[in-house]
């Protein structure tokens, strides 16, 4: 039996067509507030890593200003760990600004239990907090440059 190209096209038409008419649905009953919070977190960036079999990338999604806040008052945090218990508080609290599906890593192996785990190197929790926050601070002066302001970052 051959297949219908045609048939898949309009298949493929009729899906895009149902998803757009959802989008256009969900928009019509959401508030402005919740608008601006999922447009925060449908922004992405890749962490790139390199192992010995090569480059691959983590992907993560931008910051809100209240998670940059949370990081930066982190830094103290991280400054201050005298035993473990303070060590557990700071860690406990990284694991949920990171894990899959609520935090800012996107990818789902990358989730609650992985970052509890502890089989990952202190400078790849770093290099995903410090990639994201430098690219969202570095969006928000593009944005502001565009509109003719002065250049300023995230308050991190």
């Amino acid at each position: 039996m051959s297949e219908n190209p045609s048939g898949k096209v309009e298949e493929e038409l009729r899906g895009k067509a149902a998803d757009e008419k959802e989008k256009q649905d969900l928009a019509k009953t959401l508030t402005v507030r919740e608008r601006l919070t999922r447009q925060c977190k449908h922004q992405f960036i890749n962490v790139q890593f390199i192992d010995d079999l090569g480059a691959f990338n983590v992907k993560c999604r931008l910051v809100s200003e209240r998670e940059g806040q949370i990081f930066a008052s982190m830094r103290d945090d991280i400054a201050s760990i005298a035993d473990s218990a303070s060590y557990r508080k700071v860690r406990d609290k990284l694991v949920s600004m990171l894990a899959y599906p609520d935090g800012i890593v996107q990818d789902p192996s990358l989730d609650k239990a992985f970052w509890e785990s502890g089989e990952y190197t202190s400078t790849v929790l770093f290099r995903v907090v410090g990639d994201a926050i430098r690219a969202t601070s570095s969006r928000v002066e593009e944005a502001n440059l565009f509109r003719g302001g002065k250049p300023r970052g995230l308050s991190t």
